[in-house]
């Protein structure tokens, strides 16, 4: 027999307090009804522990296309977050919702790099019952980890203590890719970075790092003002033209990568006799390049089924979190190393 929804009724008997008490705070209107932060608390903590999920379609457009028993969903991403994963992400998800047996309503909901904080609907259940998270920035951890959120949250590609993710080790594909440079016989590296930063990003770079200082050896930082190939090339040619030199290049993205190997090439050197380059995410044109990029691949499309999956588990309460999955990445061999 199905179980039957958990009403604010419900919740207000628990709570031994008026219905209007529970519904003023969770249709986030607790300021104007003047309730103390310490009734707000329990009235949250009450609803996720009850197993509480507000009808959505009421609360997001009052359409009677929308169907009332619905689970929404939203991935939740910066809005420099590569298309290409985005896209990845997504495909994921529904292909997840599609096999499931739950009604989803999957959104997708951006933000600016840094405010992850101020998104509407994060903060309590009005927009939507769970969210998957991606592509933070370094400032949006600190807010995540600490922040207690109404409803389930998965972390996409990064991992902080005491939250739910489905992850890689990044720091470990750095290392991969400065051990393979050292068994070349590289002796200069180079690491090549965008200004923003996430987690990842900057875990693929201390890893790299790391094996080289651990060889007696300090990897260059070459510096791109974005994570794309047009800073790519902007940044590597700049380090070039100012006399920099190296004979391994990691770059924590494959975008950049393409860029900074035309640099590389404009400059008289070649790949990777002069100039070994590793990428990071394996993307479409990859395989592609001149000569093909050396990178690691993650198994984003299945990684992100899975999170979904356990978004679900969560929302059943058929796990208990933190809950953190972590994949492999996959050194796919070409010619530029």
């Amino acid at each position: 027999m199905a179980r039957q929804p958990v009403r604010i009724v419900d919740i207000a008997r628990r709570l031994g307090v008026s219905t209007a008490t529970v519904s003023t705070v969770l249709n986030d209107k607790a300021a104007q009804g003047r309730i103390s932060a310490e009734m707000q608390e329990a009235v949250w903590s009450t609803a996720r522990s009850m197993g509480y999920q507000p009808n959505m379609a009421a609360r997001r457009l009052r359409s009677s296309a929308l169907v009332e028993d619905s689970i929404y969903l939203a991935v939740i991403a910066s809005l420099e977050t590569p298309f290409s994963l985005v896209g990845a992400v997504m495909l994921g998800v529904q292909s997840y919702a599609a096999e499931c047996q739950e009604s989803l309503q999957l959104t997708i909901e951006t933000f600016r790099m840094g405010q992850l904080c101020a998104l509407p609907g994060l903060h309590n259940n009005t927009r939507f019952h769970g969210a998957i998270i991606t592509n933070t920035g370094l400032d949006d951890d600190a807010f995540i980890a600490t922040t207690t959120f109404s409803m389930p949250v998965v972390l996409f590609l990064r991992q902080i203590a005491g939250a739910n993710c489905v992850t890689s080790n990044s720091a470990e594909s750095g290392e991969r890719a400065a051990e393979l440079m050292y068994s070349r016989g590289c002796r200069r590296p180079a690491v090549l970075a965008p200004l923003e930063m996430t987690q990842a990003r900057l875990d693929r770079m201390d890893g790299y790092k790391a094996f080289w200082r651990k060889a007696g050896i300090e990897a260059t930082e070459i510096w791109a003002t974005s994570f794309n190939e047009r800073s790519g090339y902007a940044a590597m040619n700049g380090f070039l033209s100012s006399d920099g030199q190296c004979d391994a290049l990691f770059v924590v993205g494959d975008s950049m990568a393409v860029g900074a190997m035309a640099a590389i090439k404009l400059a008289g050197l070649r790949i990777p006799e002069d100039v070994a380059v590793v990428g990071h995410d394996d993307l479409d044109f990859a395989s592609f390049t001149d000569p093909p990029l050396t990178t690691f691949h993650l198994p984003v499309f299945e990684m992100a089924r899975d999170a979904t999956s356990l978004l679900l588990q969560l929302l059943r309460s058929g796990v208990q979190p933190p809950v953190q999955r972590i994949y492999p990445a996959e050194l796919v061999m070409r010619a530029s190393a």
